[in-house]
């Protein structure tokens, strides 16, 4: 016998009778699961028209998926919308599990006809924002953008799987110069090129391999990241140990939200070592934020700013 139940404002997530806490880098998730024929999830809070899980491997997918699914759209610069974002959910749902780092047991519990199995879920936040950035939602999550897009052999027959990994990746076919994909498939191969200001890109695989690609050598030029991603002058000042320089320096590139962290140059001041990173991050606020809460007690200073507003001796070329 087949249920059908779906979850209030929860993305779709196939074949899941899910309720959980949305994890930030590991959080409780739960998921419920029966044996009986005669089970509902009418008794279960805020459930209805999702399909009832069968089995415990069964819940654990489904913990997985629904962690995966949600840090993906944390890690997002900005909030997608419901379909979108379940458009998202559903194509990351059978990759899932290689995203998953660790996870523990945190309760097995009987509930009437159920079974709530509860898991602690560590995803991979780096490898999950890499395929975000190289799907382009990253860099689109707040504005869509416009590509020329021609289909030559078969592909017009995929227009539905095409139209869905648009809408994943923010994109949308318009009369524009650049980018121009151009994609083409023969059985199961799909070929496509991409024509920007920087040059041309091939691939060859499957469409999403070949989307990934060359989507992904588009969106990883800084020119096509502008007003997502502010690069920022960091300076720090008062060090008095090259330890503490080398332990900061691996901490700022694990800080939440903090895309690359270059050290820049050591100058040496009236007070101590200063030190200066390139940052670039889609969240400067969030930046600051975990800088006040590093400074106080090491007696040191710092500042955040845009290149153009940096001290002087931070802008210096490297080697000058």
């Amino acid at each position: 016998m087949k249920f059908a139940y779906r979850f209030r404002g929860a993305v779709l997530l196939a074949a899941a009778l899910v309720f959980c806490s949305w994890p930030v880098a590991a959080a409780p998730v739960s998921a419920a699961w029966t044996t009986s024929e005669n089970a509902t999830a009418a008794v279960l809070p805020g459930a209805e028209n999702a399909t009832l899980l069968r089995s415990r491997s069964e819940a654990m997918a489904a913990c997985f998926r629904d962690a995966v699914s949600a840090e993906a759209l944390g890690l997002l610069p900005a909030p997608l919308g419901a379909e979108r974002a379940a458009l998202l959910a559903a194509w990351l749902a059978p990759r899932s599990g290689q995203y998953v780092q660790s996870y523990s047991e945190l309760a097995t519990v009987p509930t009437g006809d159920f079974t709530v199995l509860t898991l602690d879920v560590r995803v991979d936040r780096a490898a999950l924002r890499r395929v975000l950035q190289n799907l382009g939602a990253y860099y689109t999550a707040a504005v869509s953008r416009p590509f020329s897009l021609s289909l030559q052999g078969e592909a017009a027959v995929h227009a539905e799987d095409l139209a869905r990994l648009e809408a994943i990746s923010g994109l949308y076919p318009a009369v524009v110069d650049v980018p121009q994909l151009t994609l083409n498939v023969t059985g199961k191969v799909w070929t496509g090129s991409l024509v920007t200001a920087a040059g041309t890109a091939s691939a060859a695989g499957t469409l999403d391999e070949v989307w990934l690609d060359l989507w992904g050598r588009h969106f990883a030029r800084p020119e096509n990241q502008a007003g997502v991603l502010d690069s920022l002058v960091l300076r720090v000042e008062g060090w008095f140990a090259p330890d503490g320089v080398r332990d900061f320096d691996q901490e700022l590139r694990a800080f939440e939200g903090v895309e690359s962290a270059v050290l820049d140059r050591v100058l040496l001041t009236p007070t101590g070592t200063a030190t200066v990173w390139r940052v670039r991050t889609p969240n400067p606020a969030s930046l600051r934020t975990r800088m006040e809460a590093y400074i106080p007690g090491r007696g040191l200073t710092y500042t955040l700013e845009a290149p153009a507003q940096a001290a002087p001796g931070a802008a210096l070329p490297s080697g000058q």
